[in-house]
């Protein structure tokens, strides 16, 4: 798919390629079911690789039409009117040409004009206000008085982000919505940081979060062989994921390509010799680039490389065994108490140690060294599979490490949420 993107690229001139994302938001457009109950106020979301949060919003809502649009879908033809360095925020986005600007701009009326035709909404709900495809759609709903709120998806942010990001983010990309609503009081900090008022912030927690309590499908049946064994899952990553582009440099590119690979293959190895005995399951990250290659490479009956932005919730619950690497995933299986094995032995983690989410010093899980040490520890898990042990102390350190990045997972955070909305003008 990639590739064909980039041929069609290459083959169009600019205009022709605006037209052609231009026919395929209001093809996308008219395939919506736009039905509401009119005497509800109406909150329109845009899902940018959020969808278990916005499940779990829809699944809470009584009061509310709560309507979903893809926002990669709706405004891809951005990049066609961004310089790379606005695109990745290394500029102010108000650094490009005027001539851009504007021209987004009209053309984010249009789309703007074709949903209000469709909907009326009250409300505008996003991940964050600072992709640059989304800021003129902002601006032109609070022309309109629309409330426009940031409903948080990134809550653990990286020592290097939290300091470093935060001001670059200030200077480049100010926030514009009026709203938003956090997972915890640090990243409550975080948007202060980044110039937001803090009687602007709410802290609810995670609004996925609320998945873990509901009752989930048995979508595996659907994916691997007999879907009733024990499960490993190890949630990948990009090669260079969580790695700041002003640490790396042309003549060294630092990677967790090594441990990455490491990782796989050593799970593939056991998936073949545990076959019949546990399912194995390697999630890519929703944005992953490499996920078809992996699929050919690792694919067998009882190994599976999967994609997707709404299964991650629910792999967790089934896991029997996690494997991950900096990511929120760690946070959330500590909260449910799964067993937990965090890699951490590539050669550039002492480089990038200090800018990383200090999993490693967390209390609760297993941390691993070393490939051989991740070797032993799996094996031996699978050979015996009981679970770790862990004194009062570090289970007591463990939940108050769980509730500085999710706050409250007390399913209700939904529910916090619509209650705040009907408190806002």
């Amino acid at each position: 798919m990639n590739t064909i993107r980039k041929t069609i690229r290459m083959i169009l001139p600019r205009v022709a390629s605006i037209l052609y994302y231009r026919r395929q938001y209001k093809k996308y457009l008219n395939g919506i079911d736009f039905s509401v109950d009119k005497t509800k106020k109406t909150i329109l979301a845009i899902n940018h690789f959020y969808d278990q949060d916005l499940e779990a919003c829809q699944l809470s809502n009584k009061d509310f039409n709560f309507i979903i649009l893809d926002g990669p879908t709706l405004f891809k033809s951005a990049k066609e009117f961004f310089s790379s360095d606005v695109i990745h925020i290394h500029i102010a986005y108000s650094s490009e040409k005027k001539s851009n600007l504007l021209a987004w701009k009209h053309e984010s009326e249009k789309i703007y004009k074709l949903i209000s035709q469709k909907i009326g909404f009250e409300y505008l709900l996003m991940p964050s206000d600072s992709f640059y495809w989304i800021r003129e759609f902002v601006l032109l709903a609070k022309e309109q008085k629309v409330s426009t709120i940031i409903l948080d998806k990134e809550g653990t942010i990286s020592p290097f982000h939290f300091k470093n990001e935060s001001l670059r983010l200030k200077k480049n990309v100010p926030i514009l919505s009026e709203y938003a609503f956090v997972w915890s009081k640090r990243q409550k900090e975080y948007l202060e940081k980044k110039g937001m008022s803090p009687k602007k912030v709410m802290v609810l927690g995670q609004a996925r979060s609320d998945l873990f309590h509901l009752k989930h499908t048995n979508f595996l049946k659907d994916v691997i062989g007999n879907a009733n064994l024990p499960l490993i899952v190890f949630f990948s990553y990009e090669d260079d994921a969580y790695i700041h582009p002003s640490k790396q440099s042309s003549q060294n590119p630092l990677s967790w390509k090594g441990m990455k690979k490491e990782t796989h293959e050593i799970l593939s190895a056991l998936a073949q010799k545990y076959e019949g005995e546990y399912n194995f399951i390697i999630k890519t990250h929703p944005q992953q680039s490499d996920l078809v290659e992996l699929q050919t490479q690792y694919n067998r009956s009882n190994l599976k490389v999967i994609g997707g932005s709404n299964i991650s919730n629910e792999l967790i619950q089934k896991a029997k065994l996690i494997v991950a690497f900096q990511t929120t995933i760690v946070t959330e299986a500590m909260y449910l108490n799964k067993n937990t094995i965090y890699t951490y032995w590539d050669k550039n983690i002492p480089l990038l140690k200090d800018d990383l989410l200090p999993f490693h010093k967390a209390k609760g899980i297993e941390i691993v060294n070393s490939k051989e040490n991740f070797e032993d520890k799996i094996t031996n898990f699978l050979m015996d599979p009981q679970d770790f042990n862990y004194t009062s102390q570090e289970l007591e350190e463990k939940a108050s490490f769980v509730e500085n990045y999710l706050y409250k997972p007390d399913g209700n955070t939904c529910n916090r949420f619509f209650n705040e909305i009907k408190k806002l003008r």
